[in-house]
């Protein structure tokens, strides 16, 4: 397994014993296009904020499905790529449990990968293949049944 990092920047992954394991950047970058729709105002004094609904479109910059390759991206877009059937899509996951910050609280890293959830009925695949390549760069990992 291949893991092809597309976000602007390294992704560093900290397995169980604290060694670090970085996903270099390949220089290309996937985005989600959105939309702003104006759909109301928050009220503060007399103050009106406006309130739009984001809505996002396509995703540029993914490449086509590749055997034994997983594209890293941003959260968003393992979220997009879901939504269209993309099982081969993953994001760092930057949640409480896996988050690993700075003594500032900036996220320094991660301890695992996480692919979002596709439509009903669309099974996850290759979680073997994932934890294999992550093994091998000495990142200690788990599945859970979902």
């Amino acid at each position: 397994m291949h893991l092809v990092n597309l976000t602007p920047h390294d992704i560093v992954v900290f397995s169980g014993n604290g060694e670090k394991v970085v996903i270099p950047k390949s220089g290309q970058t996937v985005r989600i296009t959105s939309v702003a729709v104006p759909a109301s105002y928050v009220l503060v004094g007399t103050t009106e904020i406006p309130l739009v609904e984001t809505r996002f479109g396509d995703i540029e910059g993914l490449p086509d499905p590749k055997s034994d390759v997983l594209y890293v991206v941003s959260a968003l877009a393992a979220q997009a790529a879901a939504a269209q059937g993309r099982t081969d899509v993953v994001a760092p996951d930057t949640g409480p449990e896996s988050a690993v910050r700075d003594e500032n609280g900036n996220i320094i890293g991660v301890r695992r990968l996480t692919r979002p959830s596709g439509p009903p009925g669309l099974e996850a695949v290759s979680t073997s293949a994932l934890a294999s390549e992550l093994a091998r760069r000495g990142v200690g990992v788990s599945f859970f049944p979902g």
